[in-house]
Parts: structure tokens; C-alpha cells; sequence
């Protein structure tokens, strides 16, 4: 992870042996960027195991890691921010990159799940994602500036300070991007807890994967970076704050 990419170890040797990497320092831009969080998902159809990679600002990487000792890079993609672009009293949309960086992801059913420090928090479809770029495509160089190119499109973004995305507007003048994550299935209902830097801690009903709803938000002493859920309680990493237990 970090600047190396993604790595294989065999730990069934000692010393631990490297089997594989992808995204290392082979250039002076890594591949997969600043690399902080990965999750594994098998194709039952095939058999074939991906890696979901929270790349920093290099965005989202896909890695078939089905056979670890030659990984390969399927994609690597910044987020589709779109913006409005008017000239001459003609408005067109502008596909531009998502602010900020990846740092967590989680595999949820058939579909990823990646926070965004500036941008949210955003779904997207496992097949969307693990699908093959045109022939000859960099797989780090799938868009230009302005359009979709092969990015996939995102199911769904929640943002805790937009109620147009799932979030409140009374929470609209807070700082803080979404961080670490953790997953809770009701049996009725699907919660994310997401740890949110310095706006606290939100519990968002991902029951519909198309429309994310705040259920809860709380604030927190220092700065949240991660959470856990368990027995009823969740665990909260909050910087100076200490460790953070809520009910």
C-alpha cells in the first residue's frame, strides 16, 4: 500500500516473501497513488479475484489479482465531478475529477463503496467497475479533461452537508470529508457508520443504493478518522478527541 501500490505476500513462508506488486514506484507518479485501503471481491461466474483499491488522489484502482504473482491494473480513475460550463449563453456540462482523495473502501453485495475526504461517499456497481477498457487503453489514462471517457458512473454519492445528497442542510456549515467506514446489515436495513474528520460521525440508511439517507449524525471532541460497530456501540478514532465510544 501507500507509494508501493498493491502488494502479494506468501506468509506462509518466513521470512514473509513479496509474490507480486502492481502500482509500484516504476515512474515518478505511482500508479495507484497514495494507496490507504483495499477490499477483495470474487467473480463467482469465472472465478476471477479483483482488488478495490482507495488510490488517494489518484482516485479508485481496479487490479485483477487473480493470479497474485502477475497482478494486472484494470483501471485507475478520479470520481466524475460534473460542473456547468456557459458560454455565450449556452450551457454545457463539464466532467471534471472529484476534489480531495480516496481513503476507504468497502464490498457490500455487488456493489463498492469508496469515501472521499472532499467528495463524499460514493456507490458504485462491481461490474461497472471491473469492466474491460477498450483495446489499447492506458488503464490510468481512461478520460480527458472535461468528458466521462470510460470512467464508470457512480450509482449513487452521499454528502453529509448537502441535503441534495442524502445529507442536511443544517449541517451545511461544517467542515470535514468522509474517512474510514464500517458496514451494519439490519436484516430490514443497511447502515454505514463513516467517520467524518471534524463534522463528527454519520449513520447513513444505504438500505436503497440509489438514494442514501442520513439517518444520524454526531459530533465528536477531535477529528474522526475511523470507526468500528460492535455490541450495539461504535468505536470512533477521534484524534484528540482519544477513542470515542457511542451508543
Amino acid at each position: 500500500m501507500g507509494s508501493k501500490g498493491l502488494t502479494a505476500f506468501d506468509i506462509a513462508q518466513a521470512p514473509t516473501v513479496v509474490v507480486g506488486n502492481v502500482g509500484g514506484t516504476t515512474r515518478a507518479k505511482p500508479l495507484l497513488g497514495h494507496a490507504t485501503a483495499v477490499k477483495l471481491w470474487r467473480d463467482a461466474e469465472n472465478d476471477r479475484e479483483y482488488a478495490f483499491v482507495a488510490a488517494g488522489h489518484a482516485g479508485i484502482g481496479v487490479v485483477d489479482v487473480t493470479d497474485a504473482a502477475n497482478m494486472v491494473l484494470i483501471k485507475v480513475f478520479e470520481p466524475i465531478k460534473t460542473e456547468v460550463h456557459e458560454e455565450d449563453g449556452v450551457i454545457t456540462p463539464q466532467y471534471n475529477k472529484a476534489d480531495g482523495k480516496s481513503v476507504d473502501v468497502l464490498i457490500v453485495d455487488d456493489h463498492a463503496y469508496f469515501t472521499y475526504d472532499s467528495f463524499g461517499v460514493l456507490a458504485y456497481t462491481i461490474a461497472d467497475l471491473i469492466k474491460p477498457l477498450p483495446e489499447g487503453m492506458d488503464p490510468t489514462d481512461i478520460w480527458e479533461r472535461g468528458e466521462i471517457g470510460e470512467r464508470p458512473i457512480a450509482v449513487a454519492r452521499f454528502k453529509l452537508q448537502d441535503e441534495d445528497l442524502g445529507g442536511s442542510a443544517e449541517l451545511a456549515d461544517l467542515g470535514g470529508g468522509s474517512q474510514g467506514m464500517r458496514f451494519l446489515n439490519t436484516g430490514d436495513e443497511y447502515f454505514f457508520y463513516v467517520a467524518y474528520d471534524s463534522a463528527g460521525v454519520a449513520k447513513i440508511n444505504w438500505t436503497d443504493v440509489a438514494n442514501p439517507v442520513l439517518d444520524q449524525h454526531a459530533n465528536t471532541a477531535g477529528n474522526a478518522s475511523d470507526v468500528e460497530v460492535a455490541n450495539r456501540c461504535v468505536y470512533v478514532a477521534d484524534g484528540g478527541g482519544g477513542l470515542v465510544i457511542m451508543r
